[in-house]
């Protein structure tokens, strides 16, 4: 039997550890914002690493770091910033990151059909927040890297393994902060498992958001001309980042989606868009309101400059305000995330790329996301050749929404390809 077969079957042996582990992160709750149980993940995480072979060990985000770039610009988050960062030297020539996040989106339980911290197992999948995105992910490469270490099979690359924070609210992960303080820079390359089980992903959408805040001036509503209508003077805002938005949704780029949301879209590249996705104002039926607050996000494709993207907003605004000479409002921008995208014909790409095949015995497309990431800061930082491959299904999975679910034989592929690719088998 041929190592390939080898790490096929052996994985396939550890499906319930595999399980049981991904069941353990769920039933630790780790949601953004605003960060819950970060350290309790990381200390949960950290034993299962010296038995294979790694030194390991627990990255705090400096407190002074953390008020200025994440609760700064999202006052919700709260709590320290655990990250959990695995080495193992075996003497090869060449480094390579495996990285998935820890955090996960906020639960509304009456929307659930299963409880969403339990992990509960049914039709061959795991229900629970994180199962997918991206707990599932960590229980893979742990399993992967245990059964290296268990078949006598040293891996191709000196191995670097990132476990981290806030890629689901950003604008700064653990990921980030890792790789701006050099922790990172050692690698050549990089494999992140926060993706579609699909094929391959080489980058994705970058993340604007904005917030426009329209103050007026309350009074009693029988007195209505005495005052100021904050959502009345925030009118011409909305009609005009909406006509933005139709704008922005006429562009393309030249990268391809992954085919299965082309299919459903019926758009084969990228698309920019931009959302208002949060509107609120007043306080009773019979009070001009005194303030109004719209927001949303800007999704900007890879060849789109960020700053262009924010100041196409400002505009936006600005000519509400000259067709409401009255509008009084402050708007702010935030970047979130950076777009990218990475060189389908690099080595590195082509080797995951393999790996997914023989795991799968399926055609692995390449491709990027219209979703946001950290990654892109990571490789712009450090250079890394990159490559993303996950669990989630296409809608199936239901990520960031109720009911999220992930294959369990989704897992084990993961945990195949990682294997595959860790031990230089493609």
């Amino acid at each position: 039997m041929n190592d390939v077969d080898r790490i096929a079957r052996a994985i396939d042996e550890r499906q319930d550890e595999l399980v049981r582990l991904t069941q353990e992160m769920i039933r630790i709750p780790t949601p953004n914002p605003p960060g819950l149980n970060y350290d309790r993940m990381a200390e949960f995480l950290m034993p299962f690493f010296p038995a294979m072979g790694f030194q390991v060990e627990r990255i705090d985000m400096p407190n002074d770091v953390f008020q200025e770039r994440c609760k700064g610009v999202n006052p919700l988050q709260e709590g320290p910033r655990a990250n959990v960062l695995a080495t193992m030297d075996v003497g090869a020539k060449e480094n390579a990151l495996w990285y998935a996040h820890t955090d996960v989106v906020p639960v509304v339980e009456s929307e659930w059909s299963v409880p969403a911290y339990e992990g509960i197992v049914r039709d061959g999948r795991i229900w629970g927040r994180g199962s997918a995105d991206d707990k599932g992910p960590v229980a893979a490469i742990i399993t992967a890297f245990r059964v290296l270490r268990e078949l006598g099979i040293s891996p191709a690359y000196n191995v670097t393994i990132a476990l981290t924070p806030d890629e689901e609210g950003g604008p700064y992960s653990g990921l980030m902060y890792l790789a701006d303080i050099g922790r990172l820079s050692h690698c050549q390359y990089f494999m992140a498992l926060d993706g579609s089980h699909e094929g391959v992903s080489l980058g994705n959408n970058g993340q604007l958001t904005w917030t426009v805040m329209v103050r007026g001036k309350s009074i009693h509503s029988a007195r209505a001309d005495e005052g100021v209508n904050a959502i009345e003077h925030g009118y011409e805002v909305l009609r005009e980042l909406v006509a933005l938005k139709a704008e922005v949704r006429k562009r393309r780029s030249s990268i391809p989606a992954s085919p299965l949301t082309a299919k459903d879209s019926g758009i084969e590249v990228l698309a920019p868009n931009l959302n208002v996705t949060i509107a609120h104002g007043g306080t009773k039926h019979n009070i001009i309101p005194a303030a109004f607050v719209l927001e949303g996000d800007r999704r900007v494709i890879p060849g789109e400059e960020m700053e262009t993207a924010a100041l196409e907003i400002e505009d936006a605004v600005a000519r509400a305000r000259r067709s409401d000479p009255a509008l009084d409002c402050e708007l702010a921008v935030n970047t979130i995330y950076i777009p990218f995208y990475g060189d389908p014909e690099h080595p590195w790409v082509r080797k995951v790329q393999r790996a997914v095949e023989i795991a799968t015995g399926q055609p692995c497309p390449l491709f990027a996301s219209s979703g946001s990431t950290d990654v892109g800061h990571a490789v712009k930082v450090t250079g890394m050749a990159h490559a993303t491959y996950g669990v989630a299904q296409h809608r199936e999975s239901r990520g960031h929404g109720p009911d999220e679910n992930c294959r369990i034989s989704n897992l084990l592929e993961a945990a195949r390809v990682i294997a595959l690719v860790a031990a230089g088998l493609t």
